[in-house]
């Protein structure tokens, strides 16, 4: 498969060419341009796993940058690998985006109706999951990570979306890097744990280990909540074996910095008002 990746005022991102055919940037960063060092070299955009809050805080203002804005436009979660998802808007612009404490609490997942209004997810090897309803203009992201993707966190944003007025029919789904089968060894209890749910197809044995292909089982799961197969959108570069590329939490033995998942509507002239 073809990677859209796109170099944008000196950063390289990945993007989703199912959203960009309608003006929606669903985008995945890598870990080049920034002013992080050390593990964290160059473009970590997490504050919570020990770089210099200075450089993070750089780092995602050159993030902004690419779309002209600043970082009251964009809004981060706290992420705890559960499936809670928050509906935000021009109101909680910049939250998480300077101070960890400020994030939307204890979420994974968050939507919103707003139009340049950055919505941003953070990953080492987990999986980033993308959503965009045309009618209503709906966009979302949600951070999977073996936990999140067995709790099925992908079916409950379409049940989220669907709430709001999206039809499952006509969402629009990305699934973005992370730490592939090939990488991705597990013990026989989380093995197990998928094969009950009744994913046989992401559970891969190998010379007695198992592997899991969290694209197929997030693939699965979407398809199952009325996500058309062709509206997904699969990015399946893995984290570990990209170091050029990409952070891994498990290539690099939990030291290491995060790469961000985002999704926006850029719409120039368009005029955000918060409140009545």
């Amino acid at each position: 498969m073809e990677f859209l990746l796109k170099e944008r005022k000196g950063l390289k991102l990945f993007f989703f060419k199912k959203f960009q055919d309608f003006g929606i940037d669903a985008f995945f960063t890598t870990r080049s341009g920034g002013q992080s060092s050390g593990p964290y070299q160059s473009f970590n955009l997490a504050l919570h796993v020990g770089d210099e809050q200075k450089a993070v805080i750089k780092n995602r203002e050159l993030l902004a940058a690419v779309w002209d804005l600043d970082l009251k436009n964009f809004v981060a979660a706290e992420q705890v690998h559960g499936t809670n998802i928050a509906l935000v808007d021009h109101a909680d612009g910049g939250r998480g985006m300077e101070q960890l404490d400020s994030a939307v609490k204890k979420t994974d997942g968050l939507i919103t109706r707003e139009k340049n209004l950055g919505l941003l997810t953070f990953y080492a090897d987990c999986v980033p999951l993308y959503f965009f309803s045309p009618d209503p203009f709906l966009l979302g992201v949600a951070h999977a990570g073996w936990r999140g993707t067995l709790t099925e966190i992908g079916a409950k944003m379409v049940y989220t979306l669907t709430s709001l007025g999206a039809k499952p029919e006509n969402i629009i789904c990305g699934i973005g890097p992370a730490i592939g089968p090939c990488c991705y060894e597990v013990g026989d209890e989380v093995a197990q744990s998928f094969l009950d749910r009744g994913y046989p197809k992401g559970v891969i044995k190998k010379e007695g280990k198992y592997f899991l292909n969290l694209w197929e089982i997030n693939s699965e799961i979407l398809i199952k909540a009325g996500i058309q197969q062709q509206n997904i959108e699969i990015l399946n570069l893995c984290t570990s074996c990209n170091p050029d590329l990409f952070f891994s939490y498990r290539r690099d033995a939990g030291v290491t910095g995060r790469m961000a998942a985002g999704i926006i509507k850029r719409e120039v002239g368009y005029e955000n008002f918060s409140g009545g």
